[in-house]
């Protein structure tokens, strides 16, 4: 009998444990304004915009460092890529999916980035 609740405890436990990694990831702060918002603070280049530009450049970046501390052997996606040239695509991104948070706007670009790199 004890091994049953034993086997039924651990099925309990491994399924709790594979739900909640396949959960998506709460954002909080800039990353999780929607992209209709950027565009909209972006216009007027108000304060907030510089947030969260800030906060695209700064994720990004990283990113970009999480793979040297951790001996990540990858391209440097960032090598090349201006300022600029990140908030243009998040912009033009942003304005196909309005309704995406600004953080999935920055993963996928980080996902094209790091593939590129790979292509070099």
């Amino acid at each position: 009998m004890q091994t049953v609740i034993r086997v039924v405890a651990l099925v309990v436990t491994l399924l709790a444990t594979s739900s909640a990694s396949t959960q998506t990831p709460t954002h909080i702060g800039p990353g999780a304004v929607s992209c209709a918002n950027w565009l909209k603070e972006r216009l007027v280049n108000s304060r907030m915009s510089l947030i969260m530009n800030g906060w695209v450049l700064g994720y990004l970046s990283g990113a970009s460092a999480i793979k040297q501390t951790t001996g990540e052997d990858a391209p440097d996606a960032l090598r090349g890529v201006s300022a600029d040239a990140i908030l243009d695509w998040i912009d033009k991104y942003c304005s196909a999916h309005r309704s995406d948070e600004l953080v999935q706007a920055t993963v996928q670009l980080q996902a094209m980035l790091r593939q590129k790199a790979k292509e070099r």
